[in-house]
């Protein structure tokens, strides 16, 4: 898990960094612009063995008989999903502390952004954990996650709206998560 951390905060702060001092502002916006590419294929990762994993050990059966629900199990996987994301978000603090030592950032874009990307994130995991608790293998667990919230963010895309009618564009777009998403990065 802490590699799996340390590649993530390493990964985005990279590409943050590399074009940070060519945009010549205190921005975190083209942070925020890659956090969805990112969590694209960390939050699979991160979900895919959740309860497929228990499945495939035969643990499954053994954490229903404690004195818990399905309910409490899957809500506590869940919880457990989210501190580790809350965990990764809390390590690239670093960010805003740059931006407020080299400009003035706007701290309610800021703020929002990054409850926008927690929430964003929760939902990928939430569909993980779905798509986990279907299947038994991590492997297949993984490619149907990540090919799932690629569709999803697909179905968001400018040039795949303008291929569908009027009415399948609203629809799409209340589903996708991607503009939820990016109306919390413009401080909505």
């Amino acid at each position: 898990t802490y590699l799996y951390v340390a590649i993530f905060v390493g990964i985005s702060m990279y590409l943050y960094f590399q074009t940070f001092f060519l945009q010549q502002q205190a921005s975190a916006s083209s942070w925020f612009q890659n956090l969805p590419f990112l969590l694209l294929f960390f939050i699979p990762a991160l979900s895919m063995g959740i309860i497929s994993e228990e499945k495939k050990r035969g643990t499954w059966e053994i954490l229903l008989t404690l004195p818990t629900d399905e309910i409490q199990v899957v809500l506590a996987k869940f919880c457990a999903g989210l501190t580790l994301i809350g965990f990764m978000f809390a390590l690239t603090a670093g960010l805003p502390l740059t931006l407020v030592l080299l400009g003035s950032p706007d701290w309610g874009i800021i703020a929002t952004s990054y409850l926008g990307a927690f929430l964003f994130a929760g939902s990928f995991l939430a569909t993980g954990i779905f798509i986990s608790s279907l299947l038994n293998q991590q492997t297949a667990s993984f490619i149907v996650t990540l090919i799932a919230l690629f569709l999803n963010d697909l179905f968001s895309q400018s040039f795949f709206l303008l291929k569908i009618p009027g009415f399948l564009k609203e629809i799409f777009l209340f589903f996708s998560l991607r503009p939820h998403y990016e109306n919390f990065t413009r401080g909505l």
